[in-house]
């Protein structure tokens, strides 16, 4: 579901506008119907998501040149070729961290 944050905090902002969420997916089928419906400007993807390799979302992502990043406590080892040196967020990680994931993923100076 996408949702509109309401009353957002000052990090919250990017240029004057609320940052949009299209929220959790708890399945890569459902993680891969909400890349194509959804205006997604970046993700964050649980390597393991409830039992299924989170590669083929990866691979949607990649072809609609959506920048993501990968979340695991395993490391870069996991996560499999063509990524070979993707964005890692260790798990567990706090808020700030998946802020800060989420700014290097978005910003333009790439």
């Amino acid at each position: 579901m996408t949702q509109d944050i309401p009353s957002p905090a000052p990090s919250e902002i990017e240029n004057g506008t609320p940052r949009r969420s299209i929220g959790l997916r708890f399945c890569a089928a459902e993680a891969i119907h909400a890349v194509r419906r959804e205006d997604v400007g970046a993700a964050i993807l649980d390597v393991n998501l409830s039992g299924q390799m989170v590669f083929p979302v990866a691979e949607e992502l990649a072809a609609r040149a959506i920048p993501f990043g990968f979340a695991t406590g395993h490391g870069h080892a996991i996560v499999s070729k063509p990524w070979s040196d993707p964005l890692i967020l260790p798990k567990p990680f706090s808020n700030l961290a998946l802020e800060a994931s989420i700014a290097k993923l978005t910003s333009s100076d790439d």
